[in-house]
């Protein structure tokens, strides 16, 4: 699998990949979803502003809730009365990158740019326009495919990309990325979705060339080379459910990918208390799906979290576990082991999100007769330890944790 993955890396063209050092940031999404208002981010802003010891956050992202309409990304709604060029400031000036979410290859039926050219849409054999039903409340539900082969179309997606760039804005969340393979007739017949696809993104990589492109809800390997992260799961939510076990299980099947076609983004980490039904061994779960894929994106309000949840953010922007690779095999089991190392020293991170406790012997996985637990962190361990349900452990060999 890896080397299938470097072979695909090399051949789309992928550049190398520094990933030495965890990414960090803050989006609004998962604390406020689409009501966000400015004020709440500003708020989250002096947080983070106040914070940088225990959470460096690179990036303060705005994450929907700023636009009129999907697709109108350039019209403000009146609880962002601001305009985005004064947010982005606030942000840089702050010390960190201003990041937007757009769902940039659509637009609803609702959005002005889809009155506007009924022409650029992708349509169905009869002629009228292909839409799918997204996730969006009415009137936004019904969205439109984008037909990248449209000369037209390709200055609109170049015009909103160096805007918002002028503006101050240097990080790119590019939602709804799956929309955009909607199969119809586009302007090129010989366009295939994929490659009106990759025409798209092509567009926006040389508009932006000195930004960081992150995908969601897209196919990968044609993101390969064009983008610098890639969500590799679904959306976390804040409570157990079906969602954070089918989002920790789908970013670690692709550990194969970690940093060989882009930044893998496992989505957010929760460590709040507020707001939540995840217990604290559950946020560890997904304090050290980040560790594993170097990416530490929260969405939790700093200005509320108690010192043992500041303490665990911490760690999770600290700690980078590389060369990650599945350390034990079985049948019909979901990998829940993975060896690699943690500041060139041989590490073990165990992921029980069943309901049972597991019992992890050291010498079943070759490793030295003492270790170090360093997530929780609960110090030495000798020969075995027990990790409890939806719970998280990371072994380090002859490490001590700096003071």
């Amino acid at each position: 699998m890896i080397q299938y993955a470097d072979a695909a890396a090399k051949k789309m063209g992928v550049k190398p990949i520094d990933a030495t050092k965890n990414i960090t940031g803050y989006c609004t999404w998962y604390y406020y979803y689409a009501d966000v208002s400015e004020k709440n981010l500003l708020d989250n802003l002096a947080a983070l502003k106040s914070n940088r010891d225990p959470y460096a956050a690179q990036v303060v992202q705005i994450d929907d809730g700023y636009q009129t309409h999907q697709g109108d990304w350039l019209d403000q709604r009146d609880a962002w009365p601001t305009p985005l060029k004064t947010i982005a400031e606030e942000i840089t000036s702050a010390g960190m990158e201003a990041g937007i979410w757009t769902m940039p290859m659509l637009a609803s039926t609702a959005s002005r740019v889809f009155k506007e050219h009924p022409d650029w849409f992708v349509t169905d054999e009869n002629g009228e326009t292909a839409v799918s039903e997204g996730w969006s409340p009415e009137p936004d539900h019904l969205w439109a495919c984008l037909d990248a082969t449209v000369p037209a179309v390709r200055g609109h997606l170049a015009t909103i990309f160096r805007t918002f760039r002028a503006q101050g804005f240097t990080y790119f969340k590019m939602d709804g990325l799956g929309f955009a393979l909607k199969n119809g007739r586009r302007r090129d017949p010989a366009a295939t979705a994929v490659s009106a696809f990759r025409l798209g993104l092509k567009t926006i990589r040389e508009a932006v060339p000195d930004a960081f492109l992150l995908g969601c809800c897209s196919p990968y390997l044609p993101c390969a080379g064009l983008v610098d992260m890639c969500r590799v799961g679904p959306d976390t939510q804040p409570e157990w459910g079906t969602m954070i076990p089918r989002a920790i299980h789908c970013s670690l099947e692709r550990w194969w990918m970690f940093d060989r076609w882009f930044r893998a983004d496992p989505d957010v980490m929760f460590t709040r208390t507020d707001r939540i039904r995840l217990t604290l061994e559950e946020c560890r779960l997904t304090v050290l799906v980040g560790i594993l894929t170097g990416v530490t994106l929260t969405s939790d309000n700093l200005g509320t979290l108690p010192p043992d949840r500041l303490a665990l953010l911490r760690r999770a922007a600290q700690l980078r576990m590389r060369n990650v690779r599945p350390a034990k095999w079985q049948l019909n089991c979901y990998l829940n082991t993975f060896s690699g190392t943690v500041d060139g020293k041989a590490a073990l991170a165990v992921l029980n999100e069943t309901e049972q406790e597991m019992t992890v012997n050291f010498s079943d996985f070759d490793l030295p007769e003492e270790m170090e637990e360093i997530l929780q962190p609960a110090g030495m361990q000798k020969s075995q330890i027990t990790v409890a349900r939806h719970d998280a452990v990371l072994l380090v060999a002859n490490r001590r944790e700096a003071k």
